[in-house]
């Protein structure tokens, strides 16, 4: 059976989106504010910081997004969308690609090719 790989690219403006949706549906509202700061970092691991300036106050609050909280998000922004996602048998990785988040889906992808991938991206 052939492996597949799909990458699904977003903009720091829809990981927002994500985030604020992913939050709100858990009822751990984010602050309300037009002054956000989106601010995603690499190293060691992909981390997405929101740094918001409520409303009326002049400190921002930061909050961090990582690992299995990061990529739930992704995932349900897309379920929201209607942008397929395979279910079972994947792998899921989240990297950064300029400014871009990109989730990576791996489906019966073996071990070499893995590899291979990695050289190419």
């Amino acid at each position: 059976m052939p492996g597949e790989v799909r990458h699904i690219i977003f903009s720091k403006i829809e990981v927002l989106s994500a985030l604020t949706e992913y939050r709100r549906r858990r009822k751990k509202l984010l602050p309300s504010s037009e002054d956000v700061e989106v601010t995603i970092r690499d190293k060691p691991k992909t981390v997405v910081t929101l740094a918001i300036v409520p409303e009326g106050k002049q400190m921002p609050l930061e909050f961090v997004f990582e690992g299995e909280e990061l990529a739930a998000a992704l995932i349900m922004y897309c379920i929201g969308r209607s942008i397929p996602l395979p279910a079972t048998g994947v792998s899921k990785t989240i990297r950064l690609v300029g400014d871009n988040i990109v989730l990576q889906i791996l489906k019966d992808v073996t071990r070499e090719q893995t590899k291979a991938l990695s050289d190419l991206f």
